[in-house]
């Protein structure tokens, strides 16, 4: 493309995105149960719920100019 390195970074860069699902400090996620009780999901005793929805995902990506 007879372009230098400097020029190039507009066609070819990198980077990273983070995502958490579920921050407990800032927002509530109410459960409603069959009995018509609701409980906020903190509260419910499954720790794989706690586990996958407070840990952040992270992402790599790379974008170039086909």
């Amino acid at each position: 493309m007879d372009i230098d390195e400097r020029e190039s970074r507009y066609f070819i860069f990198t980077g990273e995105a983070e995502n958490t699902t579920y921050n407990p400090s800032e927002e509530r996620i109410n459960i409603l149960f069959k009995d018509g009780s609701m409980k906020d999901i903190s509260e419910v005793d499954n720790s794989l719920i706690h586990q996958t929805l407070s840990t952040p995902v992270k992402k790599f990506y790379i974008c170039f100019l086909k």
